[in-house]
């Protein structure tokens, strides 16, 4: 995920972003939470920083796991952080960068096609009715 456009004047923003980066997937220490577009952004708050993660699934057993680390490694920079999980939008594998996809196939893992690149444009369908 890319941090929102707003966000990327804040420094403290920025060096949350960059920490952030350090930070692996508890299940697949092989990609970064950012790679696979858990952590979805990071918002300058009144009290610190509010950090918004997202599972891959809603059942997603590392959410606390990772939730603490996310904390952890944000509060490092001497800030209050809340961490807010959002389910919606749902995390979709198109959310996965060019690198999570690479470190996957590297690791083993077939990452799943990007389905941006092979959607169809539905605005050069035509369809006829008998």
């Amino acid at each position: 995920m890319t941090p929102a456009s707003a966000s990327l004047s804040d420094p403290l923003v920025l060096q949350a972003w960059q920490v952030l980066d350090t930070l692996t997937d508890p299940e697949i220490p092989v990609v970064t939470l950012r790679d696979m577009g858990i952590v979805r952004d990071v918002l300058r708050r009144d009290e610190g920083l509010e950090v918004i993660i997202t599972p891959t699934y809603s059942g997603c057993p590392a959410m606390e796991q990772i939730e603490d680390d996310v904390r952890a490694t944000v509060q490092q920079l001497g800030v209050p952080v809340r961490v807010t999980t959002r389910l919606s939008p749902a995390w979709t594998t198109d959310w996965l960068n060019e690198t999570a996809r690479e470190k996957l196939r590297k690791y083993g893992i077939a990452p799943p096609r990007d389905r941006k690149s092979t959607r169809l444009n539905s605005s050069h369908i035509t369809i006829s009715y008998a």
